[in-house]
């Protein structure tokens, strides 16, 4: 390489040796970070409609008193911890197919540019998924506010913070399984990031649990609600049945 050759290098962006370099460059990693990019952008903006839309929705069951649905320490963490590992991962390491069939198909590429990974079709149908989850969270908020729901002799009054602790594992739990939808290849690594996610929550919950609300031990309220882990699978399955189903 010639001296102006090196100065071009060191004035670009990036640069490669060899012509022979520029396939796997574009039909292979560009294929795969278009991919990832997109998933990453698409489920960033799916995960904060669907809490939006809650907190929203509570403002005209509230009748816009100020008091807020989720804990605050859970909307600080919610993208800080609960849901930001296992996208990573998906945004490090997701691909669709092979790199052999990659090279074996030229007409892949054209799929790329077609907007396989983007389009108005993607973008619609997320929003779409978005407001579903969302609603149907909002839904179970509204149909719990009645004891007799969750206590089956409706005895005593279930706390507000023990409602919105089912209210935020039903998120959390909906919120995660879509990110595991969504992956093409699924690795060891996806999994434990998607059990530390998790682990997180549960463990942040009982800290903040005992710190703060131990006074009204919204934990041992809720484990001995009769009908609480009914209304976590049910919210869970009614809100990912449909995305299922259409992938």
């Amino acid at each position: 390489m010639g001296r102006e050759g090196a100065q071009a290098v060191r004035a670009s962006d990036y640069a490669f040796l060899e012509f022979r370099f520029l396939k796997p460059l574009l039909c292979v990693h560009g294929r795969y970070t278009f991919l990832q990019i997109t998933k990453l952008i698409l489920y960033s903006f799916y995960k904060n409609i669907v809490l939006s839309l809650i907190l929203f929705s509570y403002g005209f069951v509230s009748l816009w008193s100020g008091n807020t649905l989720l804990e605050n320490f859970f909307l600080l963490s919610y993208n800080l911890f609960y849901t930001c590992f296992i996208i990573l991962v998906l945004a490090c390491y997701e691909r669709d197919i092979g790199i052999k069939a990659i090279y074996d198909n030229p007409e892949l590429y054209k799929q790329v540019k077609d907007g396989i990974y983007w389009s108005n079709a993607k973008r619609y149908g997320w929003i779409l998924s978005s407001i579903w989850h969302g609603l149907v969270i909002v839904f179970i908020m509204i149909f719990m506010f009645d004891d007799v729901i969750l206590r089956q002799d409706g005895s005593s009054s279930v706390s507000f913070w023990a409602q919105c602790y089912i209210i935020q594992t039903i998120l959390i739990l909906v919120v995660t399984l879509k990110c595991i939808s969504i992956h093409e290849r699924f690795t060891i690594l996806s999994l434990i990031m998607c059990i530390l996610s998790l682990s997180v929550y549960f463990v942040f919950l009982l800290i903040i649990d005992y710190l703060f609300l131990n006074f009204e031990s919204s934990i041992l309220v809720i484990s001995n609600m009769p009908n609480c882990f009914l209304i976590i699978l049910f919210g869970v399955v009614t809100a990912l049945l449909p995305d299922y189903v259409v992938y």
